[in-house]
Formats: C-alpha cells, structure tokens, sequence
C-alpha cells in the first residue's frame, strides 16, 4: 500500500475528496473471483493490491469495520445474497461526466463485491449513475469519478457537489491508466470547489492503509 500515491482534501477536520493519479479502476475492472489460469503473477499482485486500497478506502469512508469470527459465523448460516437484504446496504454511484467516467464499466461493481469478501452482506453492487446535480446524490455516503478525457463541471454541478461534501458526503476518484487529461481537469475541479485547499498527499502510515481493514 505504501506504493500506491494516494492525495486528500480536507474539509475542516474531515477528508472530503480522496483521490490518486494512478490506475486503480482498470486493475479493479480486471478482478475475478477465480483468476484464469495463465494470468501473469505480476497482475495478479497488483490486482490485489488495487482491490485492497479501494476496499480500505470505503471502509475508513462509511466506518465499517471487519466482523469478529462469531458474527462472521453467523452471516455463513443466515446465507442468501446480499442483495435480498436491500435497505441498508451501502450503494456506491458513479458521478457522470464528459471525460470517460465508464471507461471501466465493472470496477466499481467489482470493488463492491470485494467489499463484500471483508465485509459480509454490507454492500450492493447494483450499479448506480448519477450527475452532480441529482438530489439523490445526498443519499449517499461515498461516490466515486473516475476518467481518460477532459471533462468540466458546470456551475451548478460544482455548488451542488461542494454542498454534498461539507455535509458529509466522500468523493474517491482515480485517473485511468494515469490518463494526464482527467488528471489535470480533476485538478482544476478541486480548485473550483475549494480554492484554498490543498491536494496533499496521505501518508503511508494513515489508518486507511492498515491492511486488517480491508481485502
């Protein structure tokens, strides 16, 4: 986890925006529950690796926290898919943007199916859509960006996703394949949404990355 640059914005004493220039989304859109046979070990390990960050990531956004061996047991005999449970499972949309925000059409998905993995029945991995100027952005704890291209936000997309982040709200987002053209338009969003903040690196030693939080 330490090689994987990892940038946040703070609002107050919250991080409102986590966000890194690197390629998480391909890795998570690459993810399988049985890896084909011939997958070089390299990928294998940087899939992981993609998976684990992305899960630590919503565990220290909404707060969840592994299920100790008794209540994992438990879940085991209740049984079902997660998705019969519907209300209270944390859902996670995607922002719709003009610069490839589903370039990577099953990352988030399998992200969530992997939150599932460390976390028993919490998440649905329905897939979720939204603009910024959805009221039912509010709904939700975390939302993720992710892109190739240039994108812009209007006016009234960037008041109401300010609003949706100094009211709780966590926006994760990754550039794909360290694509230079979303990077620097999700720059220039943040400057737009809090002007005298800073994209300040998170260190290495910040609880997101303990490795008993997540996949």
């Amino acid at each position: 986890p330490e090689s994987v640059k990892l940038y946040g914005v703070d609002f107050g004493c919250r991080t409102v925006i986590i966000f890194t220039p690197e390629d998480l989304s391909c890795l998570w859109n690459k993810w399988m529950k049985q890896d084909p046979p011939d997958r070089p070990v390299g990928l294998k390990t940087m899939i992981i690796r993609a998976m684990k960050i992305g899960v630590n990531v919503i565990a220290y956004a909404t707060g969840r926290e592994p299920p100790n061996k008794l209540d994992q047991q438990k879940l085991a005999e209740q049984g079902g898919a997660e998705d019969r449970v519907a209300r209270g499972l944390l859902k996670v949309p995607k922002l719709r943007h003009a610069g490839g925000y589903n370039d990577a059409p099953l990352a988030i998905r399998n992200l969530l199916l992997a939150v599932n993995r460390s976390f028993p029945r919490t998440a649905s991995t329905r897939t979720l859509e939204l603009p910024a100027t959805d009221p039912a952005l509010f709904r939700y704890p975390v939302v993720f960006m992710h892109g190739r291209n240039r994108f812009d936000f209007s006016a009234g997309e960037t008041q109401q996703l300010r609003t949706y982040l100094n009211n709780g709200g966590l926006l994760f987002a990754d550039a794909i394949c360290g694509a230079r053209p979303f990077d620097k338009s999700f720059r220039r969003m943040i400057g737009q949404l809090y002007p005298d903040a800073k994209l300040e690196r998170i260190p290495a030693d910040h609880e997101m990355f303990r490795l008993e939080l997540g996949y």
